[in-house]
């Protein structure tokens, strides 16, 4: 059980491929708006079967999309991240418990996130205007051992670029290793 939660935590934070959620009284309300959205947009693709489409739109640069769709990859990615999440959770049941909004991006860290999506998906240009750090966490239980249950927790930057909030899967001080 343990070296499945590490290689869950290390997927969770690579490619966050999860299903099954609940909500445990934590009602996500469909009336947030800006990086709160984006957050809860995100932690419920990590839990949906089909939440592979709303996943790379969160942390994907529109550019790069358009690149995969051009390339007939979009389709296939999402049928991956949606098959993976299916395969991923088979035993186990994974649950997001709760999310909290840290603090705002600093300069250096804007900067950083700029440099990151150019480093990962060759996009120059990509202004990030403001950002906040957010933290989750994470419940997996064994479905055939209710007794046997773990929890973490995850950190995520989400930064607007443009109108456009996106999620980069990565706490705020690592964004400054870019710069």
């Amino acid at each position: 059980m343990k070296k499945f939660l590490a290689v869950l935590a290390a997927c969770l934070t690579m490619t966050a491929a999860f299903v099954s959620c609940g909500d445990d009284g934590n009602k996500k309300s469909s009336s947030k708006s800006g990086s709160d959205k984006a957050v809860n947009d995100y932690t419920d693709a990590l839990c949906s079967k089909k939440g592979g489409k709303t996943y790379y739109t969160l942390i994907y640069p529109d550019e790069y999309i358009e690149n995969l769709k051009e390339n007939d990859d979009w389709d296939d990615a999402i049928e991956a991240f949606n098959e993976k999440n299916e395969e991923r959770t088979e035993d186990y049941k994974i649950t997001v418990k709760k999310v909290k909004k840290a603090d705002e991006l600093t300069d250096d860290q804007l900067m950083g996130a700029g440099f990151y999506f150019k480093e990962l998906f060759d996009i120059d240009d990509i202004e990030v205007d403001k950002g906040y750090e957010y933290t989750y966490e994470v419940e997996i239980l064994d479905k055939d051992d209710s007794e046997d249950k773990e929890s973490f927790d995850d950190t995520i930057c989400v930064v607007k670029i443009g109108k456009d909030w996106k999620v980069i899967p990565t706490d705020a001080d690592d964004l400054e290793d870019y710069v």
